[in-house]
């Protein structure tokens, strides 16, 4: 059966009906909930506004972005052995008489990490994870960044794509869920929701700068935290 989304008009509920709070987590906030101080707006469309492209919601804490140029909010700040974790959603606007399905492939983005370089490109060399619907904690190597996934992972449509281990992780359309990406010396982990899709080793670069994705449609991220993790790097395949 084809899915059919709706925008919800604030006007007509209430804004703790339209966002749920986004619970404490551990870490320290990486944004600030007030500003965009230690980020980086960038897009290399010449004929996007940036400050529309990425916004902070007027009455919430949490950041837009429009995803209507290619672009990214970027830390200034170069980040290794840590654990990221942040909420997101996708917000679909559009009001169609008669209904049509939702094309997910108008709804396109994710979050990169260890970007090594410090100047602006599109798209750095780096990882990236996918939060597509339907296809959250997918993996996808940038500009050819190196790093070791099980070959049982790789999607057959292309060689730098990796499939996450688990599907019906996400929550529908509309509604926050929530990830955590784990990089401890050369190992990286991802996990929607609670359950770890994708695991990885023996990264190219183990340190780097962090960007929420600006490719296609809009999405939302709030409540981003980062806790430096310290001891011996343990493989995510043998935990828990």
């Amino acid at each position: 059966m084809a899915r059919c989304f709706f925008l919800v008009l604030p006007f007509l509920f209430p804004l703790s009906a339209f966002a749920q709070k986004p619970g404490e987590s551990e870490g320290e906030l990486l944004f600030n909930n007030k500003d965009f101080s230690g980020w980086l707006k960038y897009t290399n469309d010449k004929s996007a506004d940036k400050e529309k492209l990425i916004q902070k919601d007027p009455f919430d804490h949490h950041i837009i972005i429009k995803g209507t140029s290619p672009g990214y909010l970027i830390t200034e700040k170069m980040y290794r052995n840590f654990q990221l974790s942040f909420e997101y959603r996708w917000f679909i606007h559009q009001i169609e008489q008669p209904a049509k399905p939702l094309d997910f492939n108008e709804l396109r983005s994710g979050v990169l990490f260890h970007i090594a370089s410090e100047g602006d490109a599109i798209w750095h060399k780096s990882i990236k994870a996918q939060l597509r619907p339907d296809r959250a904690g997918d993996l996808q190597l940038l500009s050819g960044f190196e790093l070791n996934v099980n070959s049982e992972r790789t999607d057959p449509t292309s060689k730098t794509n990796f499939l996450r281990s688990h599907d019906g992780v996400e929550k529908p359309i509309g509604e926050w869920n929530q990830v955590t990406i784990t990089c401890h010396g050369k190992f990286v982990s991802i996990s929607i929701n609670g359950t770890k899709v994708m695991t990885a080793r023996d990264a190219e670069f183990s340190r780097g700068r962090i960007a929420l994705q600006s490719e296609k449609g809009e999405i939302h991220f709030r409540n981003i935290r980062i806790k430096q993790l310290e001891g011996k790097p343990v493989d995510p395949d043998k935990e828990p």
